[in-house]
């Protein structure tokens, strides 16, 4: 501004403030005046001033319009909040806060988000905020944990194998160096001799005819109680039967004339499996009997018990013999599977890590894998030689690793199978995870997931590379390990399947469910061969004989049979 607009502006204001004190209205009141003495301006003090209410349309716009932005703010709040991740935590949680533990038909994601979306709520009340506090500090250690996992930053621990579980690997390595070998060769040849591959075709195609023709041969009262399981014996000759009552029976296969019985349990039985080399020659023992009471026995054909296994925490579910028959493998409702010593009942290997109960276990016919199941229908592989995961599709599980096969921890096993050739196991739990392990090193070879409901039973092909497990989910899976991948879904039953067997030959599949029915199928395309009608109640196990001409089923209407072809009679 130069010096002639400040002189103007001075002047400007003295001429103002001259009217104002002589009383002269400043330029415009005048027409302000006229304006208000003509109506057409209202000027009145603020504090006077009238407003409108709102109509009740118009109120509940607007309290909509906030709730609606409350929401939109508290799903933010959510999808950036840490909660726990397993169950049980989150169950803990939610009982802290009041709030039920688990709704109607909630699976175990939907609780998560609850719990998520319930802490988000009340942050943005300002309410608990301690126990919201809390609960996130608490939920810290898990999130770091995840992060660190991928960013492939995961601290590896190890611990120190025992002497007996060091000489119990050399055992297993050794036998399954041997006998991957025989596998290979036998697949070998039938690659490279046509007249091998026809004799093996034409014995499949006779044993799928045989198979095809299946009725009702025998049938007997198995117990006075349910059946759980049945397993015929490597010579076929006998069936070994577990029912609820606590006792196992030997029957004749021919007629199911009994041949023997033991009581060894409190409680009912849960899983039968006889010596690898039983009735064949001489073994430590010929069955081996799982219970709800914590305890798993090794029995000698008289009915007395070699061996108590005990160590549990919780009812066990499947048992297995390793191939070599020195070994003993039990499922376990206590989150465990282990590994015993059948000489001298130590045991061997506790291995847990599964988040969900495992149901079915496995061991591959090289004896050096082993697959687990769970009931979140998850399978997993691991290789027992090395301790490590090789194939996991559960990358949020956090694996702690340790040469001496105490490895990953896992809940609940409930079924358990190991491989002909004793270097695979199978274990399946109440997640419906699946998992296989190599017994020579510790290592989890594979985890897939892919049943949406719990895995209920598995068994490895006798070719070494194929796992067919079955679920809750009405469906059989069959993994291809090598690929990683499956190879084939069977909608097979109408309800839960509770047995899955290969035959010895690998051409040929049994399954038991729930459903009443036990149905084979032929492997090469999965064609249903026969569906088998007969039971009054739920089926429960299945088995084939070695020359896969019979199949022995039992159920929990209380009879055991045996189906043979029409011909036989």
């Amino acid at each position: 501004m130069d010096v002639d607009d400040a002189a103007a502006a001075a002047a400007a204001s003295a001429a103002a403030a001259a009217s104002a004190a002589a009383g002269v209205p400043p330029l415009g009141a005048s027409a302000v005046e006229k304006a208000r003495a003509s109506g057409n301006i209202n000027i009145h003090d603020i504090a006077q001033t009238e407003v409108m209410e709102l109509s009740a349309a118009s109120r509940e716009e607007q309290d909509k319009h906030a709730e609606m932005l409350r929401k939109v703010e508290a799903h933010r709040r959510a999808r950036t909040m840490a909660v726990p991740t397993l169950p049980e935590e989150v169950a803990r949680a939610l009982r802290r806060l009041g709030q039920p533990i688990r709704l109607f038909s909630e699976t175990l994601a939907d609780v998560r988000e609850r719990l998520r979306e319930h802490l988000a709520q009340l942050q943005l009340d300002g309410e608990g905020d301690a126990a919201v506090a809390s609960l996130l500090a608490a939920a810290e250690p898990a999130k770091a944990a995840a992060a660190a996992v991928e960013e492939g930053k995961a601290e590896v621990v190890y611990t120190v194998a025992a002497a007996p579980l060091i000489e119990a690997r050399e055992v297993i390595a050794s036998y399954s160096f041997a006998a991957a070998p025989q596998r290979l060769a036998r697949a070998k040849r039938r690659r490279l001799d046509s007249a091998v591959a026809s004799a093996e075709d034409a014995a499949a195609a006779a044993a799928c005819t045989r198979l095809k023709g299946l009725v009702i041969n025998v049938s007997a009262v198995g117990d006075e109680r349910p059946l759980s399981a049945v397993r015929v014996s490597p010579d076929g000759s006998l069936v070994a039967s577990a029912a609820w009552s606590g006792v196992a029976k030997l029957w004749n296969m021919k007629d199911l004339r009994p041949c023997g019985v033991f009581r060894g349990h409190k409680e009912r039985l849960t899983g039968v499996a006889w010596h690898p080399r039983a009735l064949t020659e001489a073994g430590p023992a010929l069955l081996v009997t799982a219970a709800a009471d914590k305890v798993g026995a090794c029995v000698v054909h008289a009915g007395k018990c070699l061996q108590t296994l005990t160590g549990h925490a919780d009812r066990l579910a499947r048992v297995e013999f390793h191939p070599c028959g020195r070994y003993v493998g039990t499922a376990s409702y206590d989150h465990t599977w282990r590994l015993w010593d059948v000489e001298t009942g130590a045991q061997l290997l506790l291995q847990d890590g599964h988040h969900k109960e495992v149901y079915a276990i496995a061991f591959q016919d090289d004896g050096a894998l082993a697959a687990t199941g769970d009931f979140a229908g998850v399978v997993r592989v691991w290789d027992l030689r090395s301790g490590r995961a090789v194939h996991s599709a559960l990358s949020a599980l956090t694996q702690t690793l340790t040469p001496s096969l105490i490895l990953v921890p896992f809940p609940m096993p409930y079924s358990y199978l190991i491989a002909d050739d004793g270097a695979l196991a199978a274990t399946g739990d109440f997640a419906g995870v699946v998992r296989v392990w190599d017994l020579r090193s510790g290592r989890a070879v594979h985890s897939v997931a892919g049943h949406v409901k719990r895995v209920t039973a598995c068994a490895f092909s006798p070719n070494g590379y194929e796992l067919a497990t079955g679920s809750d989910d009405h469906t059989v899976r069959v993994w291809d390990l090598r690929r990683k991948e499956c190879a084939y879904t069977l909608p097979a039953h109408a309800a839960l399947i509770s047995d899955v067997r290969y035959g010895k030959s690998g051409e040929t599949l049994a399954t038991a469910s729930f459903d009443c029915t036990a149905r084979v199928w032929r492997t090469r395309d999965f064609a249903l061969l026969r569906s088998l009608s007969g039971h009054e109640g739920r089926v429960s196990a299945c088995d084939l004989s070695p020359d896969e001409s019979r199949l022995v089923t039992c159920g929990l209407d209380r009879t055991v049979k045996v189906w043979a072809h029409e011909d036989e009679f």
